[in-house]
């Protein structure tokens, strides 16, 4: 065996121990990204469609031709703004509603609707009572349920 490593030896190329690196490293530092990412408040919000209910309850089979026009109307509008005008400037008409306070149907719903497990759902008011309901990630709503009843996160009116 000690041949062996002896003839290996003579026939490696000598090195000297100093260490070097495979890379020159510059000093100074360089940000990777030229511009800062943004913020979501600052983006426009996107909608996808693939989680749509379409059955009862909270269905969108259920919706009317007038509804829908309304609902398409008012998501194209919302397309113009940014998440702070949506969820700051209009927040009583657009914000998170916990998932705690649903209703059980709708927290069943859930289950069934999406597999992510999420703490809170978006809800967007179309009128006194008619909502679209949604989760939120990044900049995108994944449209969820059509609620014109106001049934999901029932409203407990003050003093009564």
């Amino acid at each position: 065996m000690a041949k062996g490593k002896r003839a290996r030896a003579k026939h490696e190329p000598s090195f000297d121990k100093k260490p070097r690196a495979a890379v020159l490293v510059h000093p100074e530092k360089r940000p990777r990204v030229a511009t800062e990412p943004r913020s979501i408040m600052d983006m426009q919000p996107a909608w996808r469609l693939s989680n749509m209910r379409m059955k009862s309850p909270f269905g969108w089979d259920a919706i009317t031709r007038s509804d829908m026009e309304q609902v398409v109307g008012h998501l194209k509008g919302l397309e113009s703004m940014a998440w702070s005008e949506i969820l700051v400037g209009a927040k009583k008409q657009n914000h998170h509603c916990d998932v705690d306070g649903m209703c059980k149907r709708a927290r069943e719903c859930l289950e069934d609707d999406w597999q992510g497990g999420v703490d809170e759902l978006l809800t967007m008011r179309l009128s006194n009572k008619k909502r679209v309901w949604g989760v939120l990630e990044e900049s995108i709503v994944y449209l969820l349920w059509w609620d014109p009843e106001h049934d999901v996160y029932p409203s407990l009116k003050k003093n009564t």
